[in-house]
């Protein structure tokens, strides 16, 4: 059922706040560069560090400049990571752009409380004369104020505004972001932080090496809401060209033709060489192989062993722990006094099977000292076997009344001989911990404790 016409009203004054859909014109999907940049239109540009996501951006604002598009247009170029004397003009003039029409913004832009400024600054150069065409962000993460960039709510609210500014001045807009090392095979898993990265952006775009030639690139739009899935990309290489002036060689992509291959398949089956662990990943690694190698550990001297090893925080790898406990590949057996007070816990390996990183990246673990070395007596004290100089972790041997065998208790130590938990008590290991190890539990507790944790 339609409204009469002479039923709507309008105040003469005020915006519309509603109107018919036959009202708006539409419109096609309106490529500048087919099949990757469409006009009025957000673009994120996602790839490894080192992979040419400057330099072929370089190109496309080079095009812009030199009227490949069309009429003649300028560039605006947000960055704060490539020098704009070592990296930006120099790009820019090896592939033929005209540097009088890329405007370097000096200010920080902060996004989405500057997209007023940037709107700004498009009409100023439209006034002198220059009619911008692209709008390169780079890195995009970097413009969005103290946000926290692994919540989705954040990271839309501060990136949101950019489709409708870019709508609004029909430009192209390209923002860049780093992929990292985590989910080394999943490209969009690879986009650190929020989904809404890849989520808010009308086209992702990624930047992938060619698997046999590895000087070929392949780039694709991999992700948009206007395009059917499968279009082809444009592969190309990246060559060195010596201004004249510089004693370096700058960076220029060569566009080599169509791409049509499926770039999140051939990103997920990069050669293992390329694929470089993080430190998280290698943590879970070393916390597999200690358990596995050595037997239930300590779960406080466990993670300040890993973290040594790592250069991780301690409750990250708290954090790694407990994840790795949630996938069923390690268990936490509580130790108990005789009063049922749980006094420590252990890690223990379930039967889990594992999926290693490659060997060349798997942290090796360092042969330890003997944990049978000689105890020795301090002011009076027993101070148990010598600590693992790598764990941390003293054994004090007690005997059970009733079965007659050696049983063990763990404290931490640190590099003084002193408690961790307790590094102000005034003796060399503190009477709680004292306690736990003089304690006697029962023959139930002893037989339920994993084999080999006092190993």
């Amino acid at each position: 059922m339609s409204i009469p016409e002479d039923q709507i009203e309008f105040a003469p004054d005020q915006p519309r706040e509603w109107m018919r859909l036959s009202e708006i014109e539409k419109q096609s999907i309106r490529y500048v560069d087919k099949p990757l940049l469409q006009r009025g239109t957000f673009h994120i540009l996602v790839a490894r560090k080192g992979k040419g996501k400057g330099t072929s951006v370089s190109s496309f604002a080079t095009r812009f400049t030199k009227g490949e598009y069309g009429e003649k247009r300028g560039v605006i170029w947000i960055g704060t990571e490539d020098s704009p004397s070592i990296d930006i003009r120099p790009r820019l003039e090896a592939a033929g752009g005209d540097p009088e029409l890329v405007i370097y913004v000096m200010r920080h832009l902060t996004l989405p409380d500057d997209l007023g400024w940037l709107r700004g600054l498009v009409s100023t150069l439209a006034d002198k004369g220059i009619d911008v065409g692209l709008i390169v962000i780079d890195p995009l993460g970097n413009h969005v104020g103290a946000i926290n960039t692994s919540w989705d709510g954040h990271v839309r609210d501060a990136i949101q505004g950019l489709n409708p500014l870019a709508d609004e001045l029909d430009i192209v807009l390209v923002g860049i972001r780093h992929l990292t090392e985590k989910e080394a095979n999943d490209l969009r898993a690879g986009v650190l932080g929020a989904s809404a990265w890849l989520q808010v952006p009308r086209v992702a775009i990624a930047i992938v090496d060619d698997p046999i030639d590895p000087e070929l690139k392949h780039m694709h739009a991999f992700i948009g809401n206007r395009t059917p899935p499968g279009e082809s990309g444009r592969q190309f290489r990246i060559r060195g060209v010596l201004l004249e002036g510089l004693e370096e060689a700058v960076t220029v992509a060569e566009w080599d033709g169509e791409s049509t291959v499926d770039i999140e398949a051939l990103f997920a089956s990069r050669d293992d060489s390329e694929k470089t662990p993080s430190r998280s990943e290698q943590a879970r690694e070393y916390i597999l192989d200690v358990i596995e190698e050595e037997g239930a550990q300590e779960s406080d001297a466990l993670d300040a062993r890993v973290a040594q090893a790592t250069g991780l925080k301690a409750k990250t790898i708290r954090n790694l722990r407990s994840d790795l406990s949630d996938k069923g590949l390690i268990s936490p057996v509580p130790v108990k006094d005789e009063a049922g007070t749980v006094t420590t816990w252990l890690v223990k390996r379930t039967k889990a099977p594992r999926q290693a990183i490659s060997s060349r990246s798997r942290l090796q673990i360092p042969e330890s000292r003997s944990s049978t070395q000689e105890s020795r007596d301090v002011d009076g004290i027993w101070t148990g076997r010598d600590p693992d100089p790598d764990s941390g972790v003293s054994q004090i041997p007690t005997e059970d009344l009733e079965s007659g065998k050696e049983i063990s208790s763990s404290f931490l130590l640190d590099g003084n001989g002193r408690c961790r938990r307790h590094p102000d008590a005034p003796q060399m290991w503190c009477l709680e911990c004292r306690a736990t190890a003089e304690s006697t539990p029962s023959q139930q507790e002893i037989d339920a404790r994993p084999e080999g944790w006092a190993s």
